[in-house]
């Protein structure tokens, strides 16, 4: 091998590496560099940066594929036509579901929540008061049902004692 070869195979790996400054070319990494800051900050594809390269590798593949374990074209299509009524539900239940938990992350409601706690505690002392003249009501017909129970079978044994008594005389 003579030494223009050597040189030009050096300057040619020194090329592909990055090392040689006095090339035009720029090193492949550094084209990798400057493509991904290209995506990341002019086509705003940060979730597409996120995605590891043999996942992106694998949806092409089952994208371009058109028979084998994924299916046909056709089989596809059939899929995704079947799919799109429930992606659209859920992002149906999606919206419903921001909509709904709005008024909950509202910071000016939060604001009123000291304004509006000596009201709270207010209900909250009915609300106890409430429950206490149940309890003192309940405890008062549980006993009106005990005594009304009592008299009941004190009713019953006197009629049963008079039945016998009568039975007695009638014989």
């Amino acid at each position: 091998m003579d030494l223009e070869a050597v040189e030009k195979r050096i300057s040619a790996i020194e090329e592909v590496l990055g090392v040689d400054d006095l090339t035009n070319k720029k090193s492949i990494p550094s084209q990798i560099e400057v493509l991904q800051k290209k995506l990341r900050d002019d086509c705003k594809a940060n979730l597409l940066m996120s995605i590891p390269r043999e996942k992106l590798e694998l949806l092409s593949k089952i994208a371009t594929e058109t028979s084998g374990p994924y299916g046909s074209l056709t089989g596809k299509v059939e899929s995704i036509k079947f799919a799109e009524s429930l992606i659209n539900e859920r992002a149906d239940r999606l919206k419903q579901f921001e909509e709904a938990l709005e008024p909950c992350l509202d910071a000016e409601l939060f604001g009123k929540i000291a304004a509006l706690q000596p009201e709270l505690d207010r209900e909250i002392e009915k609300y106890e008061q409430a429950l206490d003249e149940w309890q003192r009501m309940y405890s008062e017909f549980t006993t009106l049902v005990q005594e009304r129970s009592v008299i009941n079978q004190k009713i019953t044994e006197k009629v049963l004692e008079l039945q016998q008594k009568v039975d007695a005389k009638a014989k």
